[in-house]
């Protein structure tokens, strides 16, 4: 009996020490499991942080926006005309050349003035004859010349007629109006252009010198389509860029043609200031008109992209991208107008937007403050 009991004790003591070694064993196991869970999750964070993509954002703005309106234009002269001598002759005399910049009263040319000056002589010879006609035709009537006051006009009118002395009065006249008119002069300030005559060559009546243009003030002519009437008005502030020199200039409409041509365009007029010169009559221009509304949302052009054959905007949240539907609306050189989905100060993102996703993991690598787009 106690032999039995003495095996029963040590078979319930080799059990419990086997329970014990199993207790433990699933405790190990247990720690290990826990650890390799936790490095896996640790793992998953890390990798996660590394695939995280870098992106530049914006705030979303709201406030002042100035639309845009882009059209080509050409700079015209507002004073111009075409320089040319009233008489034929050799040009014995050209001051000038092409470019350059005279002042009103300064001469531009001569005509040789020979032949009209012997004109002259013998138009004051015809006129001294004239003179003694005129006296004896008085003379008929019982009056005198040097008695011109008390003679009646009837008498005075006839004697004059039949004496030649109209005629060679005419003549005397012309004559030293073609003499004036041998010497041109600038009629006001500006510059020479077209200039295509060499000295001592011979010029006809009225044959064109030169073009003389005022280059002080010029103006501006560009077409807008008849559905964009609506944002140009007479007094309209407009930037011009000159393809020519690429410097930007500032003008002010001045007048609207109320015709719309057979291409459905309307011509409009500007003045701009030309004080540094550079402006050039026909130069070609970039116009840019500009109409400001204000309470308007408003992001860089650069966070749209095209999804699915709709406008896009990722916005920035808690490190993840979100995918936002967009109603676009007006737009100028750097920024569109939102009229639905984002609201004003929206981290909107600008840059490395093209591939994102929604909920992609992003790290904010640049934060653009530029949100003014009133330009």
């Amino acid at each position: 009996m106690n032999r039995v009991v003495g095996i029963y004790k040590d078979h319930n003591m080799k059990i419990g020490r086997n329970l014990f070694i199993l207790a433990i064993t699933a405790i190990f196991f247990q720690n290990c499991n826990n650890g390799t869970q936790e490095q896996t999750v640790n793992n998953h964070t890390r990798d996660e942080k590394d695939r995280r993509v870098l992106v530049e954002v914006s705030k979303a703005g709201f406030g002042d926006f100035s639309e845009e309106l882009l059209s080509d234009g050409k700079i015209i002269a507002n004073e111009k005309v075409a320089l040319s001598f009233q008489s034929s002759g050799k040009l014995v005399q050209l001051s000038v050349k092409n470019g350059d910049r005279v002042v009103k009263g300064q001469v531009i040319g001569r005509l040789d003035p020979t032949e009209l000056k012997m004109q002259l002589v013998r138009a004051n010879e015809n006129m001294d004859k004239a003179m003694i006609e005129l006296d004896d035709r008085l003379i008929d009537y019982g009056y005198r010349l040097r008695d011109s006051s008390g003679i009646p006009n009837g008498i005075m009118k006839m004697a004059k007629i039949r004496s030649g002395f109209l005629n060679a009065r005419y003549e005397l006249a012309n004559i030293k109006y073609s003499l004036e008119r041998s010497v041109l002069i600038a009629p006001f300030t500006g510059r020479i252009a077209n200039l295509a005559i060499n000295p001592n060559g011979t010029i006809d009546a009225y044959q064109k010198l030169c073009d003389l243009f005022n280059d002080s003030m010029m103006s501006v002519e560009f077409s807008v389509l008849e559905t964009e009437l609506g944002i140009v008005h007479v007094g309209n502030k407009i930037d011009v860029v000159a393809y020519g020199n690429e410097l930007l200039y500032r003008g002010n409409v001045s007048e609207i043609n109320p015709v719309i041509d057979n291409s459905g365009f309307i011509r409009v007029k500007a003045i701009l200031q030309n004080t540094d010169g550079s402006l050039i009559d026909g130069m070609a221009t970039k116009i840019i008109v500009k109409k400001t509304s204000s309470n308007t949302l408003f992001i860089p052009k650069e966070a749209i992209v095209q999804r699915q054959n709709r406008s896009v905007v990722f916005t920035c949240v808690n490190g993840r991208a979100v995918w936002n539907y967009v109603k676009r609306g007006k737009e100028n050189t750097r920024y569109v107008s939102i009229e639905s989905g984002l609201k004003p100060g929206d981290q909107v993102i600008v840059g490395n937007n093209l591939k994102l996703a929604d909920n992609t993991a992003v790290k904010v690598q640049k934060l653009l403050t530029d949100n003014q787009a009133t330009l």
